[in-house]
């Protein structure tokens, strides 16, 4: 017992040894530290007021949340071009408008403290901000608010533009167009399917027209798109009721999607070979009394590639090639060089006359409701268009309407057409402020193409 009694003395001894020895150790490293860094800085006495404040909860902002997200994102922003916060600020505000878009709706509170403040303060960037903004690579066109009027959106689907502006009896505005319901969904649509393919092929029968375009009437960037070619079925019938009887089986029987037919433009306006498409920007800036405002600095959607590079260069989307943009004054200074003198300003005068003409039939045909609002209904439209010689003697450029579009793209992802609708969108905004604060429009570049207060456009017997 008593050996056991010793051996327990011991391993206590040396425990305690090796604890002493222990804080010796971390003392030495604690004031080899001190010496390195120098004494610690004495602890700074807080008044009265200093702790009441550190202890007191943050009180909440007065500012809305949009406003207050856009202000610290401004503030981590990477400095614009030249040192200038302007753009940062620009994209910080429209962002985080952007996110919180859905739940801002017209005549809502949300509207009058969100929305128009975060416009009103983004109309007021001049337009080298706004330009700036564009080659924000961190930016998206979502975060742009474009508006909303129902009627229009609706335009979107191919097949309820056609018919619109069918029951309006407005024609020239698309290409000749038929509608083809999808097979085997109900009798009276099989019928009127059957009775649309025989209209289509009997005009082509009679007028030599061996290309049509089959495209889904819900269709979206040119997916689907593709050429129904009727030259070797034309060729090989030896009558027109031989033809029509083959044609009408249709470019695909068996479809049960709705479709449209739609004329192939073959002669279409090209610059250095690349076919072009025009994309217009409409403001709809008021629905009662209606206000149509249209941007004349179009942006061009240029062919990265010749019919004979690519059997799908007709179709001029980002989808199906690489697309280059052009000003619409680059458009008409290769006019002037390929035309004869005097030509160009009267096809580039045309073709602007034809746009207008379109916009309006296309708000005219929506039927647009004066539905009483807080704030007035507006929104940003993109409305493509082809251009076509036509086959006669005169050279006169039609445009074709092709999309309505909703939510149209920007050119941020594209990076192209920026030098014009960067300045749209500015003006835009400074005309929906000044409506919605019950002003008259702001003097801009913007065209007006129905303004019924003024009388101006509201007639459309001359278009439907």
């Amino acid at each position: 017992m008593s050996s056991l009694r010793g051996t327990v003395t011991f391993v206590l001894a040396v425990a305690a040894v090796l604890t002493c020895c222990g804080w010796v150790v971390n003392l030495h490293f604690l004031a080899s530290q001190d010496e390195l860094e120098g004494p610690p800085a004495p602890r700074p006495r807080r008044s009265r007021s200093e702790a009441a404040d550190r202890a007191a909860p943050a009180r909440p902002s007065s500012e809305p949340r949009a406003v207050r997200a856009a202000s610290a994102a401004a503030a981590t922003e990477a400095p614009g071009p030249g040192g200038s916060h302007g753009g940062s600020r620009l994209a910080a505000t429209l962002r985080a408008l952007g996110l919180e878009r859905k739940g801002i709706v017209h005549g809502s509170k949300l509207y009058d403290t969100q929305l128009l403040p975060a416009l009103r303060e983004a109309a007021a960037h001049p337009v080298e901000d706004w330009l700036a903004l564009g080659e924000n690579t961190s930016f998206k066109s979502d975060y742009v608010p474009r508006g909303h009027v129902t009627e229009l959106r609706m335009m979107e689907n191919k097949e309820a533009v056609a018919r619109a502006l069918a029951d309006a009896g407005c024609e020239g505005v698309l290409p000749r167009t038929y509608v083809l319901p999808g097979a085997g969904v109900s009798e009276r649509r099989d019928a009127e399917r059957e009775r649309s393919l025989k209209q289509v092929c009997e005009y082509a029968w009679t007028a030599n027209l061996t290309r049509w375009v089959h495209k889904p009437a819900r269709g979206a960037f040119g997916m689907g798109v593709s050429l129904w070619d009727l030259h070797g079925m034309m060729a090989a019938a030896g009558s027109k009721e031989d033809f029509v009887s083959s044609c009408t089986a249709g470019p695909d029987a068996d479809s049960s999607k709705d479709l449209l037919l739609q004329e192939f433009l073959s002669h279409p306006v090209e610059v250095s070979g690349r076919k072009v498409e025009i994309r217009a920007h409409v403001l709809v800036a008021r629905t009662s009394p209606l206000l149509v405002l249209l941007d004349p600095n179009f942006v061009v959607k240029w062919a990265s590639k010749t019919s004979a590079e690519s059997e799908h260069s007709w179709i001029v989307n980002s989808h199906a090639q690489k697309l280059d943009s052009l000003l619409w004054s680059e458009v008409a200074a290769a006019l002037e060089a390929e035309l004869p003198a005097g030509r160009a300003p009267q096809v580039v005068a045309g073709v602007a006359a034809g746009i207008r003409r379109a916009v309006r039939a296309v708000v005219y045909a929506a039927g647009v409701s004066p539905k009483p609002d807080a704030r007035p209904r507006w929104e940003i439209f993109g409305a493509d268009f082809a251009l076509d010689w036509g086959s006669g003697p005169e050279l006169r450029a039609t445009p074709f309407l092709l999309d309505w579009n909703m939510r149209p793209g920007i050119g941020i992802a594209c990076r192209c057409g920026l030098a014009a609708t960067m300045p749209f969108v500015r003006d835009a905004f400074s005309v929906v402020v000044a409506l919605s604060d019950g002003l008259p429009p702001p003097e801009t570049h913007l065209e007006v193409v129905v303004d019924e207060a003024q009388g101006v456009g509201a007639d459309v017997s001359d278009i439907c």
